[in-house]
């Protein structure tokens, strides 16, 4: 294609001169731009890889929280059948409890029996020996019958 003006071809073509220009600043532009899309081409894959971490973690933290709720369920649902069940237990307590308090009256009073037995025996003992004296005493005297 020549360089030359179609209307006037003495003189050199200014739109061709022109359009040389533009396609060497549009090449320059596009390995420009090559390169500014390779970056970002980079970019972009770095953030889908971390967004993949992120989304792992994302899902990590959903089935934790998930067994956390169901945790928390389970715990509600004792914690329910402890409270139905609380009031019978605490009546078996204080029955206890007033059978213990009857049992340990009954046990006092077996621990005290023999002791008063052996109070009464010692009673009796010292009143025959007593007696046994008295009546020594009295047989020396001349008074016994």
């Amino acid at each position: 294609m020549p360089d030359k003006c179609l209307i006037d071809p003495e003189r050199d073509c200014l739109g061709i001169q022109k359009a040389n220009q533009v396609e060497v600043a549009l090449n320059e532009l596009r390995r420009q731009n090559a390169g500014t899309h390779e970056r970002f081409g980079e970019r972009i894959g770095r953030l889908e890889s971390h967004n993949e971490v992120q989304d792992v973690r994302f899902e990590n933290s959903l089935e934790k929280l998930s067994a956390i709720a169901s945790d928390v369920r389970e715990l509600k649902e004792e914690t329910k059948l402890v409270n139905r069940q609380l009031p019978a237990l605490s009546n078996r307590v204080d029955t206890l409890q007033e059978s213990y308090r009857a049992t340990d009256s009954d046990v006092d009073e077996l621990k005290e029996k023999p002791a008063k037995r052996w109070d009464n025996m010692t009673s009796q003992i010292i009143g025959f020996v007593i007696a046994a004296i008295v009546g020594f005493v009295l047989a020396k005297l001349g008074l016994s019958a």
